[in-house]
């Protein structure tokens, strides 16, 4: 079964483009279906991004090929690239954001060296230190991550937001009190600090001033890099 990319939202002429990554396993090479729970969780992020952009994000979700990351083969990599191709041939010249979940978020990470990627927004980032994290000079990046995650590492995720920080990067990371990995406790909280970050780094006019408070502090992330924890 081949890879798969479903529209959430679909404006004419967007400001930019946002794709959305879901999780998976470390290794599987059984199909990823548009029903698996993985999938499923991001369908709400992906509105939740379709609502900040007020009509002018377009919203995609990736479905791989397959669950898994499969080691060396990093399976949902090439998935992604081709999907950022679509993009590109569908809106030449629009900025591609990026968000994923676990290893969503570390194909979003793989990725984030690509030129036509200016915003990575990594949910509980599934982060091995030895890929290795390539990003460009105009790339802003946030991860956010329950600080008592057991799946993925909530110090790895803050150690690369550090480590860009040091290169002069806009690098952000939020850290969750009671969040659990699957993003299922405090969804909201993911879902604002996401919208508020892309509405206030992706919108040609973005007055958050009345927003709620989580909006807010996702759109400070996008100007300037923090550390918190919330």
């Amino acid at each position: 079964m081949a890879a798969d990319l479903k529209w959430t939202s679909r404006p004419d002429a967007p400001t930019a483009v946002v794709l959305v990554l879901h999780g998976g396993q470390d290794a599987s090479r059984r199909p990823a279906r548009w029903h698996n729970l993985a999938v499923l969780r991001m369908v709400p992020v992906a509105r939740a991004v379709a609502k900040a952009g007020r009509g002018t994000f377009a919203v995609a979700m990736l479905r791989y090929a397959v669950r898994g990351w499969n080691g060396a083969a990093a399976s949902p990599v090439p998935d992604a690239r081709a999907a950022l191709d679509q993009i590109s041939e569908a809106y030449p010249g629009v900025p591609i954001a990026l968000v994923g979940h676990s290893m969503g978020g570390r194909v979003a990470l793989a990725l984030a060296d690509d030129p036509r990627v200016v915003e990575v927004v990594g949910l509980a980032p599934w982060v091995v230190g030895s890929d290795g994290i390539k990003v460009h000079e105009n790339q802003k990046l946030l991860l956010i991550h329950g600080v008592s995650d057991r799946m993925t590492s909530a110090q790895a995720s803050r150690r690369v937001v550090e480590t860009l920080q040091e290169r002069g990067l806009t690098a952000s990371f939020v850290g969750l009190r009671s969040a659990d990995h699957a993003m299922l406790r405090r969804a909201g909280t993911w879902d604002h600090l996401v919208g508020g970050y892309l509405a206030g780094t992706l919108r040609t006019q973005s007055d958050l001033s009345e927003a709620p408070e989580l909006d807010q502090l996702g759109a400070q992330a996008g100007e300037e890099s923090i550390v918190t924890v919330i």
